[in-house]
């Protein structure tokens, strides 16, 4: 893709691997993860580079990666000019990377670099993607774990994709996946499902989530439901589909019991009062209205993504992007460098 910086691995090299960490006010985390990753990926004997992806943070994050970029040439900075959320971070990754492989990572610690060997593994196997799916449910609510369970659910049908249940962003694809990722430029991004969607040949491995390390999480029931919605409504259209059979059958029973009042008042006509006064109308109006509520909402919802797609902004801004390597000096320009506000389209 035109614009893209495309840099160069430790040496000059393409490294193997890339790990893209997005990341929002974590500065008590950057630091023991970069260490985790270092002595995880030195065991292994590869080249590899470590992209934090800063997302607007508001604390001294940006600070403890460059501060980390002293003793860990590795390490490169992108900062976005505002929080643009993670899916755009993660993006801003996926424009960014030279490795054959990427891992993606959350800075608050709960995801262990220690799994990265499994992953390597798998893929050197020939699997084109590795999920990492959280096994252990401590520390999750049950009305949380419930919500989760339901969402997979319904998200694998009616959008048509299927995701591995409980599986994160956490995980391994090989850089022809990242590739299909980094033509997919939609507004509204969910990444799980788009790279079930994209194919490839997929696994997964279990893992324990470790309790958060630092700062608090930013997942808050709204942000979850606005994620799950554009999970399932930016991948298919089985909603209005199914709001439409429901519209075909209230008319149908709604028709039903016009007849049934029909007959009556024409038989019966001393009892067909009885039992179908105002309250079954107002009762009727009621649900007839709800519906029509519901289906303009929906409408709504796809017609606003068509509108926030046709504007053609960009995914994200780039504010900085930075690397410490003696052979990607150039990276470091000035902030407002054609090359640097771009979202890679």
């Amino acid at each position: 893709m035109e614009g893209l910086w495309q840099g160069s691995g430790v040496g000059g090299a393409s490294p193997e691997l890339s790990v893209i960490v997005p990341m929002h006010n974590e500065e008590g985390s950057v630091g023991l993860l970069a260490e985790r990753i270092r002595r995880v990926l030195d065991a292994e004997g590869i080249t590899y580079e470590v992209i934090f992806v800063d997302d607007g943070s508001t604390d001294g994050s940006v600070a403890a990666v460059e501060r980390l970029a002293r003793t860990m040439a590795e390490v490169r900075l992108v900062r976005l000019a505002r929080n643009f959320g993670k899916e755009a971070a993660m993006l801003a990754g996926y424009d960014r990377v030279c490795g054959r492989a990427v891992i993606v990572l959350d800075a608050d610690l709960q995801q262990p670099p220690e799994l990265f060997p499994e992953m390597l593994a798998r893929w050197r196997s020939g699997y084109d993607v590795v999920h990492a799916v959280r096994a252990d449910t401590a520390g999750i609510s049950r009305i949380r774990r419930l919500a989760s369970s339901a969402f997979y659910w319904v998200n694998g049908q009616l959008a048509g994709v299927r995701i591995p249940a409980h599986a994160a962003d956490f995980g391994l694809m090989d850089r022809a996946v990242v590739e299909v990722l980094r033509q997919c430029r939609e507004q509204h991004r969910f990444n799980r499902a788009l790279v079930a969607w994209a194919g490839f040949r997929n696994t997964a491995i279990t893992y324990n989530a470790a309790p958060r390390h630092a700062g608090r999480t930013h997942w808050s029931w709204g942000r979850l439901v606005g994620y799950a919605m554009d999970g399932i409504l930016s991948f298919s259209v089985r909603p209005l589909r199914l709001l439409g059979l429901l519209g075909g059958f209230v008319s149908a029973m709604s028709f039903a019991y016009l007849t049934l009042v029909a007959i009556l008042r024409i038989g019966w006509p001393d009892r067909a009062g009885a039992g179908f006064g105002y309250a079954s109308i107002i009762g009727m109006i009621s649900l007839l209205g709800g519906f029509q509520l519901l289906g303009i909402w929906l409408l709504g919802e796809y017609i606003g993504r068509i509108y926030e797609q046709s504007k053609g902004r960009p995914a994200y801004i780039v504010r900085e992007d930075r690397a410490w390597r003696a052979d990607a000096a150039e990276s470091s320009r000035p902030v407002g460098h054609p090359s640097r506000i771009t979202d890679a389209a």
